[in-house]
């Protein structure tokens, strides 16, 4: 269809009821121009991704009922009412063409006791499109009036692409997404900051899935989005991922399921295999699995350790290698020893309610810290240094797993003297020590603040470090000094922390992980080898309980858990 002649005069929306209400006039007197049917184009929008799109709109018409106005209420609408126009649209781009769909419809309004009824003429049209711009013609046509048309360009890109994944490694980030039809390429977009858009990052064209973007410091965190670009028309970016270089992480082959709750735990051994415990209980309150992973063997293999257990979970190797695992059953603390597949049991505490800690010395002795549900509550503290397992009280104010305490952490030195680092709802007790040598407990406060999360870990010479998590979510770490006094210092300058695990490297210095709930939510790992904290953003977390340990190399190895997968995070040295 050749294009149509435009209409000379198209009234803005806010006056379309007053043109329509004199839509019947054919023009002035005296042989001046006859009038004309006018087209109003509402696109929404003129840039899209479908193959079609509806357009909306007003035109002028021949048969509009007179508006009607009464007092003391609408007055009632009549309908359906004739028309004698008719409205077509072509694409010229493509040479299509239709007619819409269109009628006369009224509409009431009152002010106070006055109300009047309006009446606009309405049409719609579907139109199909090519990619890149598509030059529209809308046009009225009928019996009294001259025909009138608008043109509009609507101009068809290609889709956002979905499911944009971004996988770190050493020196690189690899970048993966759905393929989007009919494209010929597509531009990956990065920065550094969360903001990533076409005018302000930076653009890599004419790439493919998967894409890996090389030559990155570790330690490099960066954002990405995707756009694909079809004719050379480039679409809307994809969703926002990130990744940091240098840590790599994958998912552990434990069985899948929504989570409600979770505990995990992670050991290295002398050939810095990696050894994961994970608890977790599902939704329904009914399902709850007790799990061991380990990539000893090659490629990650997983079993189940208890069917009936998902609270704590704790994992430790001796100088044999045998793995060590604790955990909490209705029957009491457990300790199971073994391998994949086949486990041997004992209960260590049938008293142990909540809170389980396990720790091997130097001589492959076990110990067992944990909270009690005898009267009163008590934490208690269990060894296995004679051969038969023997527990007792270490303190006993407020230590009931009803009050709502965080958990606790035992560490012991190379001669088996344990350190216990728990939390004591009771006022002005807070984050609390305990140690015993020569058979005595003695016991000291960290910090006196309410403390929601805590981790310790011991220095060759015996010396605690700790990392807490204090009332107002803010991360900190604290080191006992020569004199006795603790003193601490903030981590992280986020202020929505959870779940931190402290390990200690040969010189001492301090590697946490923890998960941070400000952005959507995200593994983190810090540390102060360097003097002053270093915080690296790790992986992209919903939930996250962690585990940090490193392997005999210098290598640091997480376990975190989100939401209905295990995870494993690593930084090579």
């Amino acid at each position: 269809m050749a294009p149509l002649h435009r209409s000379r005069f198209r009234p803005p929306i806010a006056l379309a009821s007053i043109v329509l209400a004199a839509c019947g006039d054919s023009g002035g007197e005296g042989g001046s121009e006859a009038a004309r049917y006018w087209i109003f184009i509402d696109a929404g929008s003129q840039s899209v991704t479908s193959g079609e799109v509806d357009l909306t709109g007003l035109a002028s018409c021949d048969v509009c009922p007179p508006d009607d106005v009464q007092l003391g209420g609408c007055p009632t609408i009549q309908g359906p009412f004739p028309t004698g126009i008719e409205v077509l649209w072509s694409n010229h781009t493509t040479g299509a063409m239709g007619s819409t769909f269109h009628g006369i419809s009224g509409r009431c309004a009152c002010l106070f006791s006055t109300c009047w009824v309006s009446y606009l003429h309405r049409w719609l049209a579907t139109v199909p499109l090519e990619m890149g711009p598509n030059v529209i013609e809308v046009a009225a046509f009928g019996p009294s009036d001259q025909p009138g048309s608008e043109t509009i360009t609507i101009t068809r890109t290609p889709p956002a692409p979905l499911g944009l994944e971004a996988r770190a490694d050493a020196g690189e980030i690899e970048l993966a997404w759905e393929p989007v039809a009919g494209a010929d390429s597509y531009t990956v977009f990065w920065s550094e900051t969360r903001d990533v858009s076409g005018a302000t990052a930076h653009a890599i064209p004419d790439v493919a899935s998967p894409f890996r973007h090389v030559g990155l410091a570790d330690d490099t965190t960066l954002h990405y989005a995707v756009a694909a670009v079809s004719v050379g028309q480039e679409g809307p970016l994809s969703a926002v991922e990130w990744a940091t270089a240098g840590w790599p992480t994958e998912v552990l082959p434990v069985s899948a399921g929504a989570t409600v709750d979770a505990e995990t735990s992670v050991a290295t051994d002398a050939l810095d295999h990696v050894h994961v415990h994970l608890s977790r209980q599902a939704p329904d309150g009914a399902s709850e699995q007790n799990l061991y992973a380990t990539d000893g063997t090659g490629p990650w293999v997983a079993s189940q350790v208890a069917l009936t257990s998902w609270r704590d979970a704790d994992v430790a190797l001796d100088a044999t290698g045998t793995v060590h695992l604790g955990y909490l059953r209705p029957e009491g603390v457990v300790h199971a020893w073994g391998s994949a597949g086949a486990w041997s049991t004992e209960v260590v505490d049938s008293l142990g309610t909540c809170d389980a800690s396990l720790a091997i010395d130097a001589t492959d002795a076990l110990h067992f810290a944990y909270r009690a549900g005898s009267s009163p509550p008590e934490l208690r503290y269990a060894s296995r240094a004679s051969g038969a397992w023997l527990a007792e009280r270490v303190d006993a104010a407020g230590l009931g797993c009803s009050s709502g305490a965080a958990l606790l952490t035992l560490e012991v030195e190379g001669d088996g003297t344990p350190h216990l680092v728990y939390s004591d709802p009771d006022p002005g007790r807070g984050l609390r020590q305990a140690t015993k040598r020569a058979g005595v407990w003695t016991l000291e406060t960290i910090d006196a603040g309410p403390v929601v999360d805590s981790s310790l870990a011991l220095e060759a010479d015996g010396t605690p470090q700790v990392v807490f998590v204090d009332a107002q979510g803010v991360l900190r770490h604290a080191r006992r000094q020569a004199t006795g006094a603790w003193t601490s210092q903030r981590i992280d300058p986020e202020a929505f922390i959870a779940t931190p695990s402290l390990a200690l490297d040969a010189a001492g210095n301090a590697h946490v992980s923890y998960f941070e709930a400000s952005y959507g939510g995200e593994l983190r790992s810090a540390t102060n080898a360097g003097g002053a904290w270093r915080v690296v953003r790790v992986a992209p977390a919903t939930y996250s309980d962690t585990a940090v340990a490193l392997d005999f190399h210098g290598g640091i190895h997480i376990s975190y858990f989100d939401l209905d997968a295990c995870l494993h995070a690593t930084r090579r040295p």
